[in-house]
């Protein structure tokens, strides 16, 4: 099965495509939630990226625009049954090309690990976090829209900040 990774996908699925993205997001406790009415205006400025197989969604990167040269990976998911396929080598390296940065703030140590060995995220400090994305990702972990959904998104013991340097990975 062939997989199609885009940014845009035709406006009669586009529907579809975005209710499986929400509804992962909602779902799934090791995602952070997000209103459709946010995703819809993420779709609309070309934040998120899809895997589509067979006219099927099968997996999708969320990456905000966080300024001029940054993005945050805010969230990314694989259906299931595609987990393993090589669907996240597919859409990963589209989606961390788009800016310079590529900033990722997680709880989760199995994501931290994955995204340092295999995409060449490295470890990041607070200042460098802010001078990136300035008070953008604050703001937005702090949103009410995301608030409502009865999940901590300041798990500041456990929180682990990273970033991925486009003109580093080329060098």
């Amino acid at each position: 099965m062939t997989v199609v990774v885009t940014f845009h996908v035709p406006e009669e699925q586009r529907a579809a495509a975005l209710n499986v993205l929400h509804d992962a997001l909602v779902r799934e406790p090791g995602l952070s939630p997000r209103s459709r009415r946010a995703l819809d205006r993420s779709y609309a400025r070309g934040d998120v990226c899809f895997a589509i197989s067979d006219g099927d969604v099968v997996g999708w990167v969320l990456c905000l625009s966080r300024g001029a040269d940054a993005q945050e990976l805010a969230g990314a998911y694989i259906v299931p049954g595609r987990r393993g396929s090589g669907v996240a080598s597919l859409a990963m390296p589209v989606v961390l090309h788009r800016r310079r940065y590529t900033i990722c703030v997680t709880s989760n140590a199995t994501l931290a690990t994955y995204l340092r060995r295999f995409w060449g995220f490295r470890r990041c400090g607070l200042p460098a976090l802010i001078r990136l994305t300035g008070l953008r990702l604050l703001r937005d972990r702090l949103s009410p829209s995301r608030l409502r959904y009865g999940r901590a998104y300041v798990r500041v013991a456990a929180m682990r900040a990273l970033v991925f340097d486009r003109a580093a990975a080329n060098a």
